[in-house]
């Protein structure tokens, strides 16, 4: 049986989002045995800089890791149906449907850990160039371009956020935005 870790990192402010995350998570499939990695942001690291460090450290203990926010909401069988979905394909990264890019970027997805040095060039699971937007959608190319990737729309797991619905583009960090068309421009280059 896969050893699972779901790494949900969170603000000091989200804790109680995070922690009801996690309960419907479970509650929502019980088949399936999953441990669960609720991280506190004290520091203020950033979503991918915490994911990258659980990444390196326990991607020898885990088949897979799932990276998740604090503000999701699963559906029924998420877990087993995205699983049953990289059996049945063969795939190592499996994008769940977060109601938001359809497959187009994967802000929410389970990762096999034999990835970790194929993705980037120092087993980072997000490029380390982005501080706060643009490494799911660098991720997501990376992974079709190694032929890895799989959108599985059956597989729910919805961001909840209605603050967010509300904001403009402009909130996004205009040095990510860059770096991240430079990258695309580059064709998502393995090397870091």
């Amino acid at each position: 049986m896969d050893k699972i870790l779901v790494v949900i990192p969170y603000a000091i402010r989200n804790k109680d989002n995070a922690l009801r995350t996690q309960e419907i998570m479970c509650k929502r499939n019980p088949r399936t045995p999953f441990d669960v990695m609720l991280i506190e942001d004290i520091n203020k690291d950033y979503y991918f800089t915490i994911l990258n460090e659980v990444w390196t450290k326990k991607s020898k203990e885990y088949d897979w890791i799932v990276y998740a926010q604090d503000d999701l909401f699963p559906g029924n069988s998420w877990l087993n149906i995205a699983l049953e979905a990289a059996r049945l394909t063969n795939k190592k990264f499996i994008a769940f449907n977060d109601g938001k890019w359809f497959g187009n970027n994967a802000t929410v997805g389970m990762v096999h850990t034999s990835l970790r040095f194929k993705l980037y060039s120092d087993g980072s699971l997000f490029h380390k160039g982005y501080k706060r937007h643009g490494a799911d959608p660098d991720l997501t190319e990376r992974a079709k371009q190694i032929g890895e990737y799989h959108y599985e729309p059956q597989a729910l797991l919805i961001e909840v956020d209605y603050d967010k619905v509300l904001q403009d583009a402009s909130r996004l960090n205009q040095d990510d935005l860059s770096f991240y068309l430079k990258r695309k421009q580059e064709g998502f280059t393995w090397k870091i």
